[in-house]
């Protein structure tokens, strides 16, 4: 998760960064001081260079001029720097299908002549990220690279073209890291500069001392981003506990009125679908999946990624209070998600009907109804946008990227929020301190039966999970003043309640908005629930789903693997044979499973496309291959005619085909993206008896596909929310009984389940004869032959 804050890192916002990058706390060690200082000169010596070869096209000022910014700039002297005939014969990576070699154009070494920091140097005009021209492995430079790492166990290298510097970074089970330098901003902007010679200068890559290198800080990043995506969870679940207090306070305006026929499960369920469209929408705008930078109407008037600025800039000029007199910024977002479910045709506001349930105006209409002031809005945003950490000089804030938040960290901020549910309070119940990954809370009549036991420092202790001198000393202190008086506003005037919750006033909390976490009876609450537990959702690490995927699915997409054939006799199945694979998780939760096998299989789908493209580029030079219902088609296209594409049949003719058929584009990240496309509608399917996971699964998936034109209900066929382990005998179904061997047992098969009973038996068989199906998951039998012993009646 990439973050930054004001100030000190603001170069950060000028490169351009996907998947995990150096934390700010890392940045902070490594520079605790700042950036290291330029040498006199150089940034005007740099802008000279630049323009120079910018004007040029010979190849030797091209080369010229990259050997410069690796020796003058970054300072690799010859015994660092190996090119050529100096580099090791080992570091290199082979294509097995086309037997294309990738090797670096130079190498920095350490003292011990280990390797550092691999180079590719590319033709000036060469993008880093589309397939580099001439060769037969149809893969990018980035790529290249990242293959090169990955044979070699390296985990960085750099590839250049001369006018960007891309430093890729490859993590072990993670997401590849890509962080891109370009030429004309280093020229104009001396921090980014300051930035590129302190990261990849000589004395990080080469000599920097333990624990300080390049590499090092890359690895200590790893650690602070998961303890930020910790902290992002606890922020998002502090505003759900937010807004459910707003919405009660508002209820509680309307005589209970107006969510009277509302249970707590569903209010519940609706405070997580916003937060759910939030997260959505900031990381389809950041990705620019919706009309943020080409839509002024969609930018000022609907777009939540702006909203937050908007509001700060009013709370700055006026004060923060005066946010609690307005009510549009919710209205904003309700808009939103109207304007997603049903799309708008206008020129000026061209969105894609999207539909879906996570953006029906009625799955929760009293989202509708509701007016939740702006500085409630502001706080939420707030908490989503930015994260509070620990700083050198106190609490900083730091700004998240959607764009590099990895699905599976969204997945573990979901799992957070499925930890608690809406109760409603029998009594006064106060919110507690306690440590961030816990933080209660209890009835009065609780903590006062805790007060007449002997250990009671002890058994509080254990419900907070604070030390027990940390609890004395505030059960100890006396209450300022000033947070007497806000305790007895949070009681509403009320003396007698006060009088009870007063000897724990040092103890109660206080959200973001200062108020403490008081609730007196009848008003709504979150808390800690056995939901998550009960019914079996919990996160999956992606390393884990990834590992688990891959030796699932091997079998499976390599003929003669599973049946024992001798490897050199192994085969590898065409992209059509894969995309007909069917792969279900009956357990998904959010869908991380899933996720996995959507990255992994459309990886080989798009391996076995540039295999066949490989096979034929040779014979058919104009030819390009198609990918429609059927499969895989050899289409043979003339540019200047392209209502006259023609098709290879069966028998290796060509004839005139449909023109709506398009081949696969060549660019390998857009090839990929169809891919994920193709495998999530026609591979994956999934069941979940959590309707919230079910959600979370769709969501996942529509943004690892990353489609604009893509509606949200196209998963809808294959997602379903319901109970997969039951794990019951079809024998036991036609009886209606866990009994059916018992006389006494249960009666005959109900009329209306005759069908189903059917239906199950040849689902079954079907999925015996059909080769090649997975299913990822415990299909529950053991489980529900464990709680049949627990219970007396069915």
């Amino acid at each position: 998760m990439a973050q930054f804050k004001a100030g000190q890192h603001d170069w950060i916002s000028l490169l351009d960064i996907s998947g995990p990058f150096l934390s700010l706390s890392s940045l902070g060690r490594a520079f605790p001081m700042g950036l290291e200082t330029l040498e006199k000169g150089l940034r005007q010596q740099f802008q000279l260079a630049y323009e120079e070869w910018y004007g040029q096209t010979e190849k030797g000022i091209h080369q010229a001029w990259i050997k410069w910014v690796l020796t003058a700039v970054l300072e690799y002297d010859e015994e660092i720097l190996l090119s050529d005939e100096q580099l090791p014969e080992k570091l290199k990576f082979v294509d097995e299908a086309s037997h294309d070699a990738v090797r670096p154009t130079f190498l920095a070494v350490g003292n011990e002549g280990d390797s550092r920091l691999p180079i590719l140097a590319v033709p000036k005009g060469q993008k880093l990220g589309q397939p580099l021209h001439g060769h037969r492995w149809i893969a990018s430079p980035n790529q290249r690279m990242q293959a090169l790492l990955k044979a070699n166990q390296l985990t960085h290298g750099l590839v250049t073209n001369g006018s960007e510097w891309t430093l890729i970074h490859v993590r072990e089970s993670d997401a590849t890291g890509y962080i891109t330098f370009r030429s004309d901003v280093l020229a104009d902007e001396e921090d980014l500069l300051r930035a590129f010679t302190s990261l990849l200068g000589l004395r990080r890559v080469v000599g920097a001392a333990d624990g300080e290198s390049l590499a090092d800080l890359l690895l200590a990043s790893r650690d602070d981003e998961e303890e930020l995506t910790l902290d992002l969870g606890r922020q998002v679940r502090a505003s759900v506990e937010l807004l459910a207090r707003e919405i009660d306070r508002v209820d509680e305006e309307s005589a209970r009125e107006l969510l009277r026929d509302t249970n707590n499960e569903d209010l519940y369920r609706g405070c997580l679908t916003f937060m759910m469209r939030l997260m959505f929408l900031l990381c389809a705008e950041e990705r620019k999946l919706l009309p943020i930078d080409t839509s002024e109407a969609y930018s000022e008037h609907y777009a939540a990624s702006t909203l937050l600025s908007q509001l700060e800039a009013e709370a700055s000029e006026h004060g923060e209070e005066i946010l609690e007199r307005r009510h549009d910024a919710w209205m904003r977002l309700m808009a939103n998600a109207r304007l997603l479910f049903s799309g708008s045709p206008l020129p000026e506001l061209q969105v894609t009907t999207y539909g879906g349930s996570l953006f029906d105006p009625l799955a929760y209409p009293f989202l509708e109804s509701l007016k939740v002031n702006n500085r409630v809005t502001l706080h939420v945003l707030e908490s989503l946008q930015y994260i509070l950490v620990d700083g050198p000089s106190g609490k900083e804030r730091r700004r998240v990227s959607f764009e590099a938040l990895d699905v599976e960290q969204i997945g573990y901020v979901y799992e957070g929020l499925l930890d608690h549910t809406i109760h409603t309070a029998s009594e006064p119940v106060l919110g507690l301190i306690g440590r961030k990954t816990y933080e209660p809370e209890l009835g009065i009549s609780e903590l006062e039966a805790l007060q007449g036991k002997r250990d009671f420092h002890k058994l509080l202790a254990k419900e907070t999970a604070r030390t027990q001198p940390a609890l004395k000393k505030l059960l100890d202190a006396s209450l300022p003043a000033e947070r007497e008086s806000a305790l007895r506003a949070a009681c509403q005037g009320n003396g007698e309640v006060f009088e009870r919750i007063k000897p724990w006033g040092n103890l109660i909390r206080v959200d973001s908005m200062g108020r403490y976490q008081v609730y007196l009876e009848g008003s709504r609450y979150i808390s800690d629930s056995s939901e998550r537990r009960g019914t079996g959702t919990h996160y999956t690490p992606r390393f884990l789903a990834e590992e688990m995927v891959q030796h699932t699915l091997e079998p499976l997409i390599v003929e003669g693997m599973a049946e024992g054939w001798p490897q050199n006799e192994w085969r590898k199945k065409s992209a059509t044979e894969l995309l007909n694979l069917r792969v279900a998780d009956i357990a998904m939760g959010s869908g991380a499973f899933l996720v996995a096998v959507c990255r992994f299989l459309s990886a080989k789908v798009v391996e076995a496309w540039d295999d066949a493209e490989s096979a034929i580029r040779s014979v058919e030079a104009d030819a390009r291959l198609a990918c429609t219902d059927a499969g895989s088609l050899l289409v043979a296209y003339d540019p200047q005619r392209p209502d006259r594409k023609q098709i290879r049949t069966p028998t290796g003719d060509f004839t005139v085909g449909d023109p709506k058929i398009d081949p696969l584009p060549i660019d390998p990240e857009e090839r990929l993206g169809v891919a994920r496309s193709m495998v999530v509608d026609r591979c994956l399917y999934g069941v979940d008896i959590n309707p919230m996971a079910t959600e979370m699964a769709k969501l996942s998936l529509w943004l690892i596909t990353m489609r604009k034109d893509k509606p949200f209900h196209f998963l809808n066929h294959a997602l379903k929310c319901g109970d997969s382990l039951v794990g019951v005998t079809l024998e036991e179904l036609e009886r209606f009984s866990l009994k059916p061997d018992d006389a006494q047992g249960g009666a005959l098969l109900l009329p209306w389940l005759q069908d189903s009973v059917e239906a199950v038996r040849r689902i079954r068989e079907g999925i015996r004869r059909i080769p090649g199906n997975t299913l990822l998951g415990v299909g529950g039998r053991q489980a529900f032959s464990q709680r049949r012993k627990s219970t007396k009646s069915p």
